[in-house]
Protein backbone atom coordinates (compact mmCIF):
# COMPACT_ATOMS: atom_id res chain seq x y z
CA UNK A 1 0.00 0.00 0.00
CA UNK A 2 1.03 3.43 -1.14
CA UNK A 3 1.93 6.22 1.62
CA UNK A 4 -0.58 8.55 -0.27
CA UNK A 5 -3.26 6.02 0.34
CA UNK A 6 -2.42 4.90 4.26
CA UNK A 7 -2.33 8.75 5.03
CA UNK A 8 -5.92 8.82 3.33
CA UNK A 9 -7.14 5.94 5.08
CA UNK A 10 -6.37 6.89 8.43
CA UNK A 11 -8.35 10.01 7.55
CA UNK A 12 -11.07 8.59 6.75
CA UNK A 13 -11.11 6.88 10.10
CA UNK A 14 -10.82 10.64 12.15
CA UNK A 15 -13.97 11.68 9.88
CA UNK A 16 -15.65 8.54 11.32
CA UNK A 17 -14.78 9.38 14.63
CA UNK A 18 -15.32 12.72 14.96
CA UNK A 19 -18.78 12.22 13.13
CA UNK A 20 -20.04 9.67 15.61
CA UNK A 21 -19.04 11.78 18.26
CA UNK A 22 -21.15 15.06 16.69
CA UNK A 23 -23.97 12.51 16.80
CA UNK A 24 -24.01 11.84 20.27
CA UNK A 25 -23.77 15.01 21.06
CA UNK A 26 -26.61 16.01 18.84
CA UNK A 27 -28.75 13.52 20.65
CA UNK A 28 -30.23 15.28 23.11
CA UNK A 29 -31.47 17.90 21.52
CA UNK A 30 -33.43 16.14 18.78
CA UNK A 31 -37.39 15.67 19.39
CA UNK A 32 -38.63 12.48 20.10
CA UNK A 33 -41.19 10.20 17.73
CA UNK A 34 -44.40 8.87 18.47
CA UNK A 35 -46.58 6.22 16.78
CA UNK A 36 -50.40 6.66 16.30
CA UNK A 37 -52.84 4.16 16.28
CA UNK A 38 -54.57 2.92 12.91
CA UNK A 39 -56.55 5.79 11.08
CA UNK A 40 -60.05 4.21 11.25
CA UNK A 41 -62.02 6.36 13.25
CA UNK A 42 -60.58 8.85 15.99
CA UNK A 43 -56.76 8.20 16.69
CA UNK A 44 -56.10 5.91 20.20
CA UNK A 45 -54.15 7.98 23.09
CA UNK A 46 -50.31 7.19 22.69
CA UNK A 47 -47.84 6.73 25.36
CA UNK A 48 -44.72 9.13 24.90
CA UNK A 49 -41.88 7.30 26.51
CA UNK A 50 -38.69 9.11 26.33
CA UNK A 51 -36.33 6.14 26.57
CA UNK A 52 -38.20 4.09 23.43
CA UNK A 53 -38.38 7.19 21.34
CA UNK A 54 -37.11 6.66 17.84
CA UNK A 55 -35.62 10.13 16.29
CA UNK A 56 -36.74 11.06 13.18
CA UNK A 57 -34.98 14.54 11.71
CA UNK A 58 -37.36 15.52 8.72
CA UNK A 59 -36.24 15.26 5.41
CA UNK A 60 -35.15 18.82 3.52
CA UNK A 61 -35.39 19.03 0.18
CA UNK A 62 -32.05 19.84 -1.93
CA UNK A 63 -31.55 23.08 -3.87
CA UNK A 64 -33.89 23.04 -6.98
CA UNK A 65 -33.76 25.00 -10.19
CA UNK A 66 -35.63 28.61 -9.85
CA UNK A 67 -39.51 28.45 -10.22
CA UNK A 68 -41.21 29.40 -13.49
CA UNK A 69 -44.23 31.60 -13.42
CA UNK A 70 -47.28 29.00 -13.20
CA UNK A 71 -50.09 29.46 -15.48
CA UNK A 72 -52.97 31.75 -14.20
CA UNK A 73 -55.02 31.43 -11.82
CA UNK A 74 -57.37 32.38 -9.03
CA UNK A 75 -56.88 34.21 -5.96
CA UNK A 76 -59.59 34.55 -2.76
CA UNK A 77 -59.75 36.54 0.10
CA UNK A 78 -62.06 35.16 2.95
CA UNK A 79 -63.71 37.29 5.51
CA UNK A 80 -65.31 36.42 9.56
CA UNK A 81 -68.68 36.61 8.94
CA UNK A 82 -69.00 38.18 5.43
CA UNK A 83 -67.57 35.10 3.07
CA UNK A 84 -65.23 34.76 0.29
CA UNK A 85 -64.12 37.02 -2.62
CA UNK A 86 -61.92 35.74 -5.63
CA UNK A 87 -60.29 37.27 -8.55
CA UNK A 88 -59.99 35.17 -11.80
CA UNK A 89 -58.96 36.95 -14.69
CA UNK A 90 -59.77 40.52 -13.23
CA UNK A 91 -63.35 39.40 -12.77
CA UNK A 92 -64.93 39.72 -8.94
CA UNK A 93 -66.29 36.44 -8.01
CA UNK A 94 -67.98 36.29 -4.29
CA UNK A 95 -69.10 32.94 -2.90
CA UNK A 96 -71.51 33.67 0.57
CA UNK A 97 -74.39 31.54 2.64
CA UNK A 98 -76.75 33.29 1.45
CA UNK A 99 -75.95 33.12 -2.23
CA UNK A 100 -76.09 29.13 -2.24
CA UNK A 101 -72.37 28.48 -2.02
CA UNK A 102 -71.04 28.72 1.23
CA UNK A 103 -71.97 26.77 3.98
CA UNK A 104 -71.14 29.32 6.49
CA UNK A 105 -69.90 32.74 6.19
CA UNK A 106 -67.66 32.89 8.98
CA UNK A 107 -64.07 32.17 7.23
CA UNK A 108 -61.83 30.77 9.85
CA UNK A 109 -58.59 29.86 7.87
CA UNK A 110 -58.46 28.99 3.63
CA UNK A 111 -56.14 27.34 1.79
CA UNK A 112 -55.49 25.67 -2.05
CA UNK A 113 -54.46 22.12 -2.74
CA UNK A 114 -51.86 21.18 -5.55
CA UNK A 115 -54.84 19.75 -8.00
CA UNK A 116 -56.35 23.48 -7.80
CA UNK A 117 -59.36 23.05 -5.48
CA UNK A 118 -60.46 25.69 -2.66
CA UNK A 119 -60.91 24.76 0.74
CA UNK A 120 -62.48 26.90 3.65
CA UNK A 121 -62.47 26.15 7.08
CA UNK A 122 -65.23 27.49 9.28
CA UNK A 123 -67.03 26.64 12.41
CA UNK A 124 -69.74 24.15 11.21
CA UNK A 125 -67.02 22.05 9.08
CA UNK A 126 -64.90 22.62 5.37
CA UNK A 127 -66.31 23.78 2.03
CA UNK A 128 -64.27 22.38 -0.81
CA UNK A 129 -64.84 24.17 -4.72
CA UNK A 130 -63.45 22.39 -7.51
CA UNK A 131 -63.86 25.31 -9.95
CA UNK A 132 -67.50 24.91 -10.46
CA UNK A 133 -69.37 23.74 -7.23
CA UNK A 134 -69.08 23.54 -3.73
CA UNK A 135 -69.34 20.74 -2.09
CA UNK A 136 -69.85 21.17 2.36
CA UNK A 137 -68.63 18.81 4.72
CA UNK A 138 -69.68 18.69 8.38
CA UNK A 139 -66.70 19.04 10.68
CA UNK A 140 -66.29 16.09 13.61
CA UNK A 141 -64.05 18.33 16.55
CA UNK A 142 -67.24 19.69 17.83
CA UNK A 143 -67.25 23.88 18.15
CA UNK A 144 -64.31 25.40 18.53
CA UNK A 145 -62.04 27.87 16.96
CA UNK A 146 -60.14 26.72 13.71
CA UNK A 147 -56.59 28.27 12.80
CA UNK A 148 -55.52 26.59 9.62
CA UNK A 149 -56.31 24.49 6.86
CA UNK A 150 -54.23 22.74 4.86
CA UNK A 151 -54.52 20.20 1.49
CA UNK A 152 -51.86 17.36 0.65
CA UNK A 153 -51.30 16.29 -3.15
CA UNK A 154 -53.33 13.23 -2.20
CA UNK A 155 -56.39 15.13 -1.35
CA UNK A 156 -56.09 14.61 2.66
CA UNK A 157 -57.35 17.58 4.24
CA UNK A 158 -56.11 18.49 7.71
CA UNK A 159 -57.64 21.13 10.10
CA UNK A 160 -55.77 22.92 13.10
CA UNK A 161 -58.56 23.81 15.81
CA UNK A 162 -58.83 24.10 19.01
CA UNK A 163 -57.63 20.70 20.80
CA UNK A 164 -55.75 19.54 18.33
CA UNK A 165 -56.32 18.61 14.54
CA UNK A 166 -58.86 16.74 12.25
CA UNK A 167 -57.95 14.59 8.84
CA UNK A 168 -60.17 14.12 6.60
CA UNK A 169 -59.39 11.71 4.52
CA UNK A 170 -61.13 8.24 1.93
CA UNK A 171 -64.41 10.11 3.56
CA UNK A 172 -63.54 9.67 7.05
CA UNK A 173 -62.61 11.95 9.88
CA UNK A 174 -59.76 10.95 12.03
CA UNK A 175 -59.14 13.27 15.09
CA UNK A 176 -55.62 13.45 16.78
CA UNK A 177 -56.02 14.81 20.33
CA UNK A 178 -53.92 17.58 20.85
CA UNK A 179 -52.25 16.06 24.29
CA UNK A 180 -51.64 12.73 23.09
CA UNK A 181 -50.09 13.54 19.69
CA UNK A 182 -49.02 17.56 20.01
CA UNK A 183 -47.54 18.02 23.07
CA UNK A 184 -45.76 16.29 26.27
CA UNK A 185 -46.61 19.14 28.39
CA UNK A 186 -49.60 18.47 30.65
CA UNK A 187 -50.36 22.16 31.19
CA UNK A 188 -49.85 23.44 27.97
CA UNK A 189 -53.17 25.52 26.36
CA UNK A 190 -54.85 23.61 23.00
CA UNK A 191 -54.66 26.22 20.72
CA UNK A 192 -53.22 24.83 17.68
CA UNK A 193 -51.82 27.31 15.56
CA UNK A 194 -51.63 26.85 12.36
CA UNK A 195 -51.28 23.71 10.26
CA UNK A 196 -48.99 23.36 6.75
CA UNK A 197 -48.19 20.26 4.57
CA UNK A 198 -44.68 20.23 2.86
CA UNK A 199 -43.03 19.27 -0.46
CA UNK A 200 -43.06 15.32 0.75
CA UNK A 201 -46.26 15.51 2.27
CA UNK A 202 -45.62 15.75 5.88
CA UNK A 203 -47.90 17.71 7.73
CA UNK A 204 -46.24 20.48 10.10
CA UNK A 205 -48.67 21.45 13.57
CA UNK A 206 -47.92 24.44 14.95
CA UNK A 207 -49.25 24.71 18.75
CA UNK A 208 -48.44 28.10 21.36
CA UNK A 209 -45.43 26.16 22.36
CA UNK A 210 -44.42 22.82 20.67
CA UNK A 211 -44.05 22.09 16.54
CA UNK A 212 -45.38 18.73 15.53
CA UNK A 213 -44.51 16.82 12.47
CA UNK A 214 -46.57 13.66 11.34
CA UNK A 215 -44.82 11.00 8.24
CA UNK A 216 -45.27 7.80 7.43
CA UNK A 217 -47.92 7.47 10.36
CA UNK A 218 -45.38 8.82 12.99
CA UNK A 219 -45.31 11.81 15.03
CA UNK A 220 -42.17 14.11 15.49
CA UNK A 221 -42.43 16.45 18.27
CA UNK A 222 -40.06 19.84 18.70
CA UNK A 223 -40.33 21.29 22.11
CA UNK A 224 -38.26 22.94 24.62
CA UNK A 225 -35.66 20.04 25.86
CA UNK A 226 -36.52 18.15 22.83
CA UNK A 227 -35.06 19.51 19.51
CA UNK A 228 -36.01 23.18 21.10
CA UNK A 229 -33.15 24.75 23.34
CA UNK A 230 -35.50 27.16 25.40
CA UNK A 231 -39.45 27.72 25.82
CA UNK A 232 -40.74 29.37 22.60
CA UNK A 233 -44.70 30.98 21.69
CA UNK A 234 -44.83 29.82 18.45
CA UNK A 235 -47.31 30.90 15.77
CA UNK A 236 -47.05 30.26 11.68
CA UNK A 237 -44.98 28.31 9.80
CA UNK A 238 -43.97 28.35 5.89
CA UNK A 239 -41.49 26.38 4.08
CA UNK A 240 -38.97 28.24 1.16
CA UNK A 241 -37.22 26.52 -1.84
CA UNK A 242 -34.82 24.13 -0.05
CA UNK A 243 -37.83 22.50 2.01
CA UNK A 244 -36.88 24.13 4.86
CA UNK A 245 -39.08 25.07 7.19
CA UNK A 246 -39.49 29.13 9.08
CA UNK A 247 -41.62 29.24 12.14
CA UNK A 248 -42.78 32.57 13.36
CA UNK A 249 -42.49 33.15 16.60
CA UNK A 250 -43.07 35.78 19.67
CA UNK A 251 -39.43 37.19 19.00
CA UNK A 252 -38.27 35.69 15.71
CA UNK A 253 -37.89 33.52 13.35
CA UNK A 254 -36.98 29.49 13.58
CA UNK A 255 -35.21 27.94 10.44
CA UNK A 256 -34.12 24.29 10.65
CA UNK A 257 -31.45 23.38 8.94
CA UNK A 258 -32.26 18.76 9.21
CA UNK A 259 -30.09 18.80 12.69
CA UNK A 260 -30.61 21.85 14.70
CA UNK A 261 -33.13 25.02 14.86
CA UNK A 262 -31.22 28.63 14.01
CA UNK A 263 -33.50 31.12 15.94
CA UNK A 264 -33.51 34.68 14.02
CA UNK A 265 -34.61 37.46 15.98
CA UNK A 266 -37.13 40.50 15.00
CA UNK A 267 -35.69 43.61 15.14
CA UNK A 268 -38.49 45.00 17.86
CA UNK A 269 -40.44 43.42 19.20
CA UNK A 270 -43.60 42.21 17.02
CA UNK A 271 -46.43 39.81 17.40
CA UNK A 272 -46.54 37.80 14.20
CA UNK A 273 -49.81 36.91 12.94
CA UNK A 274 -48.85 35.26 9.44
CA UNK A 275 -45.93 33.91 7.28
CA UNK A 276 -44.94 33.44 3.46
CA UNK A 277 -41.88 33.02 1.62
CA UNK A 278 -41.33 34.37 -1.58
CA UNK A 279 -39.61 33.31 -4.67
CA UNK A 280 -36.36 34.15 -4.07
CA UNK A 281 -36.47 32.96 -0.55
CA UNK A 282 -37.28 36.04 1.54
CA UNK A 283 -39.61 35.59 4.44
CA UNK A 284 -42.84 37.95 4.45
CA UNK A 285 -43.66 38.47 8.45
CA UNK A 286 -47.28 39.88 9.05
CA UNK A 287 -47.69 41.52 12.97
CA UNK A 288 -50.68 42.18 15.02
CA UNK A 289 -49.83 46.13 14.87
CA UNK A 290 -46.45 46.75 13.25
CA UNK A 291 -47.36 45.83 9.44
CA UNK A 292 -45.18 44.22 7.15
CA UNK A 293 -41.72 42.35 8.12
CA UNK A 294 -39.10 41.31 5.50
CA UNK A 295 -35.81 38.84 6.12
CA UNK A 296 -33.22 38.02 3.44
CA UNK A 297 -31.49 35.75 5.62
CA UNK A 298 -29.07 38.67 6.75
CA UNK A 299 -30.70 41.47 7.53
CA UNK A 300 -34.60 43.02 7.91
CA UNK A 301 -36.69 45.96 6.67
CA UNK A 302 -39.95 46.66 7.11
CA UNK A 303 -43.03 48.38 5.43
CA UNK A 304 -45.68 50.16 7.47
CA UNK A 305 -48.47 52.20 6.74
CA UNK A 306 -47.12 55.52 7.81
CA UNK A 307 -44.51 55.42 5.32
CA UNK A 308 -45.29 52.84 2.28
CA UNK A 309 -48.71 52.24 0.48
CA UNK A 310 -49.62 49.28 2.90
CA UNK A 311 -53.23 50.33 3.73
CA UNK A 312 -52.90 48.79 7.59
CA UNK A 313 -50.51 47.82 9.98
CA UNK A 314 -52.91 44.96 11.36
CA UNK A 315 -51.43 41.98 8.90
CA UNK A 316 -53.79 39.07 9.33
CA UNK A 317 -52.58 36.69 6.12
CA UNK A 318 -50.69 36.76 3.57
CA UNK A 319 -49.40 34.70 0.55
CA UNK A 320 -47.64 34.41 -2.62
CA UNK A 321 -48.42 33.83 -6.42
CA UNK A 322 -46.67 32.01 -8.83
CA UNK A 323 -45.82 35.29 -10.52
CA UNK A 324 -44.17 36.48 -6.79
CA UNK A 325 -46.32 38.84 -5.81
CA UNK A 326 -47.24 39.67 -2.33
CA UNK A 327 -50.53 39.50 -1.20
CA UNK A 328 -51.31 40.63 2.26
CA UNK A 329 -54.73 40.69 4.09
CA UNK A 330 -55.33 43.22 6.37
CA UNK A 331 -58.19 44.93 8.27
CA UNK A 332 -58.40 47.53 5.84
CA UNK A 333 -58.08 46.25 2.67
CA UNK A 334 -56.45 43.45 0.38
CA UNK A 335 -53.12 44.71 -0.79
CA UNK A 336 -51.01 43.44 -3.72
CA UNK A 337 -47.32 44.34 -3.95
CA UNK A 338 -45.42 43.06 -6.96
CA UNK A 339 -41.57 44.33 -5.68
CA UNK A 340 -42.25 47.67 -6.94
CA UNK A 341 -46.22 49.36 -6.22
CA UNK A 342 -48.79 48.18 -4.89
CA UNK A 343 -52.55 48.21 -5.94
CA UNK A 344 -55.30 48.31 -2.91
CA UNK A 345 -58.75 47.12 -3.25
CA UNK A 346 -61.60 47.96 -0.54
CA UNK A 347 -64.67 47.79 -1.38
CA UNK A 348 -65.01 51.30 -2.27
CA UNK A 349 -63.09 50.84 -5.69
CA UNK A 350 -63.50 46.81 -5.84
CA UNK A 351 -65.84 43.73 -5.74
CA UNK A 352 -64.37 42.29 -2.39
CA UNK A 353 -67.40 41.88 0.07
CA UNK A 354 -65.46 43.39 3.45
CA UNK A 355 -62.62 45.64 4.19
CA UNK A 356 -61.50 42.98 6.53
CA UNK A 357 -59.30 40.40 5.56
CA UNK A 358 -58.76 37.34 7.20
CA UNK A 359 -58.01 34.56 5.19
CA UNK A 360 -56.14 34.05 1.71
CA UNK A 361 -55.36 31.23 -1.10
CA UNK A 362 -53.69 31.28 -4.46
CA UNK A 363 -54.35 29.11 -7.13
CA UNK A 364 -51.23 28.43 -9.85
CA UNK A 365 -49.93 31.41 -10.96
CA UNK A 366 -52.42 34.18 -9.62
CA UNK A 367 -54.94 36.02 -11.55
CA UNK A 368 -54.41 39.20 -14.04
CA UNK A 369 -55.61 41.89 -11.87
CA UNK A 370 -58.62 44.15 -12.08
CA UNK A 371 -58.43 47.56 -11.99
CA UNK A 372 -59.76 49.95 -9.35
CA UNK A 373 -63.04 51.63 -9.84
CA UNK A 374 -63.92 54.58 -7.54
CA UNK A 375 -67.33 54.45 -5.96
CA UNK A 376 -69.05 57.46 -5.11
CA UNK A 377 -69.37 57.57 -0.94
CA UNK A 378 -72.18 57.36 1.54
CA UNK A 379 -73.49 58.69 4.20
CA UNK A 380 -74.15 57.53 8.13
CA UNK A 381 -76.81 59.97 10.36
CA UNK A 382 -78.26 58.83 13.80
CA UNK A 383 -79.33 60.31 17.41
CA UNK A 384 -77.58 59.68 19.96
CA UNK A 385 -79.20 58.69 23.70
CA UNK A 386 -78.33 57.42 26.88
CA UNK A 387 -79.47 53.88 27.92
CA UNK A 388 -82.38 55.58 29.60
CA UNK A 389 -83.64 57.38 26.22
CA UNK A 390 -82.25 61.09 26.92
CA UNK A 391 -80.60 63.28 24.45
CA UNK A 392 -77.05 63.55 24.18
CA UNK A 393 -76.01 66.93 22.54
CA UNK A 394 -72.43 67.55 21.77
CA UNK A 395 -71.15 64.31 22.33
CA UNK A 396 -67.89 63.05 20.28
CA UNK A 397 -68.56 60.19 18.20
CA UNK A 398 -65.79 58.53 16.33
CA UNK A 399 -66.50 55.97 13.10
CA UNK A 400 -63.55 53.47 12.25
CA UNK A 401 -62.61 50.14 10.72
CA UNK A 402 -61.73 47.02 11.78
CA UNK A 403 -63.20 44.86 14.51
CA UNK A 404 -63.07 46.28 17.78
CA UNK A 405 -63.00 43.95 20.69
CA UNK A 406 -63.43 45.85 24.13
CA UNK A 407 -67.11 47.80 24.87
CA UNK A 408 -65.81 50.08 26.43
CA UNK A 409 -62.08 51.99 27.21
CA UNK A 410 -61.33 55.10 28.87
CA UNK A 411 -59.12 55.91 25.48
CA UNK A 412 -60.24 55.98 22.11
CA UNK A 413 -61.65 52.31 20.96
CA UNK A 414 -60.41 53.67 17.48
CA UNK A 415 -57.18 54.47 18.44
CA UNK A 416 -54.54 53.64 16.15
CA UNK A 417 -57.18 52.52 13.55
CA UNK A 418 -55.88 52.73 9.96
CA UNK A 419 -59.33 54.98 9.06
CA UNK A 420 -60.82 57.03 11.34
CA UNK A 421 -63.96 60.01 10.79
CA UNK A 422 -64.56 61.81 13.44
CA UNK A 423 -67.91 64.37 14.80
CA UNK A 424 -69.90 65.46 17.48
CA UNK A 425 -73.57 65.63 17.73
CA UNK A 426 -75.77 68.39 17.80
CA UNK A 427 -78.28 70.16 20.40
CA UNK A 428 -80.73 67.38 19.61
CA UNK A 429 -78.12 64.67 19.33
CA UNK A 430 -78.06 64.37 16.07
CA UNK A 431 -75.15 63.20 14.07
CA UNK A 432 -74.00 62.89 10.48
CA UNK A 433 -70.90 61.40 8.91
CA UNK A 434 -70.34 62.37 5.23
CA UNK A 435 -68.32 61.27 2.53
CA UNK A 436 -67.79 57.91 3.74
CA UNK A 437 -66.27 55.36 1.52
CA UNK A 438 -68.60 52.46 1.09
CA UNK A 439 -67.69 49.80 3.72
CA UNK A 440 -68.30 48.56 6.90
CA UNK A 441 -67.61 50.49 9.88
CA UNK A 442 -67.91 50.49 13.81
CA UNK A 443 -69.19 52.79 15.87
CA UNK A 444 -68.67 54.57 19.02
CA UNK A 445 -68.97 57.63 21.70
CA UNK A 446 -67.83 59.62 24.48
CA UNK A 447 -70.59 60.78 26.47
CA UNK A 448 -68.06 61.88 29.01
CA UNK A 449 -66.47 58.94 31.31
CA UNK A 450 -65.24 56.34 28.87
CA UNK A 451 -65.84 55.50 25.06
CA UNK A 452 -68.29 53.14 24.17
CA UNK A 453 -69.02 51.11 21.44
CA UNK A 454 -72.45 51.49 20.18
CA UNK A 455 -75.21 48.99 18.48
CA UNK A 456 -76.10 45.72 20.26
CA UNK A 457 -74.04 42.77 19.07
CA UNK A 458 -76.40 39.59 18.58
CA UNK A 459 -73.89 37.88 16.51
CA UNK A 460 -70.70 38.97 14.61
CA UNK A 461 -72.19 40.96 11.93
CA UNK A 462 -74.63 43.51 14.04
CA UNK A 463 -71.90 45.67 15.04
CA UNK A 464 -70.97 46.50 11.83
CA UNK A 465 -72.43 49.52 10.00
CA UNK A 466 -72.66 48.82 5.69
CA UNK A 467 -72.37 52.50 3.51
CA UNK A 468 -73.34 52.01 0.01
CA UNK A 469 -72.55 54.33 -2.45
CA UNK A 470 -74.63 57.60 -2.54
CA UNK A 471 -76.70 56.33 0.23
CA UNK A 472 -77.66 57.09 3.65
CA UNK A 473 -77.28 54.53 6.35
CA UNK A 474 -80.15 55.60 8.51
CA UNK A 475 -79.52 53.77 12.08
CA UNK A 476 -82.01 55.59 13.76
CA UNK A 477 -81.93 56.36 17.47
CA UNK A 478 -78.85 54.51 18.86
CA UNK A 479 -78.30 54.48 22.58
CA UNK A 480 -75.57 53.65 25.00
CA UNK A 481 -75.02 50.05 26.40
CA UNK A 482 -76.45 50.20 29.75
CA UNK A 483 -74.11 50.04 32.77
CA UNK A 484 -72.72 46.88 33.90
CA UNK A 485 -74.17 45.49 37.07
CA UNK A 486 -72.00 45.77 39.77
Amino acid sequence: MSHRNSIAIRGLIVVILLTQLACQTVMEFLPISVTPAPDEGSAAPVEVAESTATVVAPTVTPPGPTPTPAPPGLACAGSYGHGVTCIHDAEWMTFTAEGGGLNNNQIQALTTCPDGRLVIANPQGIDIYDGQSWRAISNHWGYGSVEGVACSAAGEIWVGHFGGVTRWAAGEWTIYDFHEFLTTDPDAGELVEDVVIDAQGAVWVVTSNSLARFSEGEWTLYEEGRGFKELYFLEKIAFDGEGRPWVAHSQGLLNFDGVFWEDNAFPSYVTPTSIAIDHLGQIWVGTLTDGLYVFDGQTWRSYQQQSSDLSSNRIAALAVDGQNRVWVGTDWGLNVFDGKTWETYWMSNAGVLSNQIDALGIVHGGPRLPKPAAQAPGMISGTLTSAAGEILPQTPVELCVGYIYRDYAETSLCEEKPFVRSTETNAEGAFTFEDVPPGRYMLTAHPGDQWYLLLEEDNYNTRWITVQSEATSDLGTVALPPPEEE
